[in-house]
């Protein structure tokens, strides 16, 4: 989302122009501590404020297109790296209460769903992993599970797997998840899903040197330039 912050700033210094006007031109509705009266109220709009109005309407659409653009841009890079995707199923409003207007700011339930559509389009499989597998918890060296706060970002167990990001780990940990039965698929993400362990071992020597690079934080268009890269073997795929 941090292209879109400047777009949300743009907004914010609209909508406080408009505040101002609104509080200018309707003191009678407001309390002496600014909080707004109470009760059944009369607001007049003044032509400058009709002005701001439509500007910023106008500003909210053009965040709203820029979303929905970078969207499309980050699900194109996501298909051209293969045709198996598999997202941890999330409640994307219950992360409002800890991550804010940033959430609304990026869209992630917008993106799946952009995701989904363009994946099922395309012929690949977009599918959920259920969130009871707690991938961001588990430890597949040890098989230990650990309830850690959000503030801690690095998984690091004491059978020596880590320090490796958390986001990084688990999104790897997805890689090794198999359905269980096994080949049972369901297109809506209610399947279950377990993780295969020793799969993730026998993995574990391979890639342990390669998810601290996949740690650093990437643009859209960095990543998307950074996928084509990868899909037609260039020399970024090696490393």
């Amino acid at each position: 989302a941090a292209p879109l912050k400047r777009d949300r700033a743009a907004v914010r210094r609209l909508q406080r122009r408009a505040d101002r006007q609104r509080r200018a031109g309707n003191p009678e509705n407001y309390l002496p501590d600014g909080r707004v009266r109470p009760g059944p109220k009369v607001w007049k709009v003044s032509n400058k404020q009709r002005e701001v109005g439509v500007k910023l309407a106008e500003a909210q659409r053009q965040t709203a297109v820029h979303r929905h653009c970078l969207h499309g841009q980050l699900a194109n890079a996501v298909l051209e790296m293969g045709d198996d995707i598999r997202i941890e199923k999330n409640s994307y409003r219950s992360f409002q209460r800890h991550y804010g207007r940033s959430v609304g700011l990026a869209g992630p339930a917008g993106f799946v769903s952009a995701l989904t559509r363009k994946a099922a389009n395309a012929g690949a499989q977009a599918r959920q992993l259920p969130a009871r597998m707690r991938l961001s918890q588990v430890c597949h060296g040890c098989g230990c599970v650990e309830k850690k706060p959000l503030s801690r970002r690095v998984h690091e167990c004491a059978c020596g797997v880590g320090p490796v990001q958390r986001d990084v780990y688990s999104a790897w940990l997805a890689c090794m998840a198999i359905p269980d039965p096994p080949g049972s698929t369901d297109p809506n993400g209610s399947a279950e899903w377990r993780l295969d362990a020793d799969q993730a071992r026998a993995a574990w020597s391979g890639a342990e040197p390669r998810l601290p690079a996949a740690s650093s934080p990437m643009s859209v268009q960095e990543f998307s330039s950074w996928a084509r890269q990868v899909a037609r073997g260039g020399p970024r795929a090696a490393r």
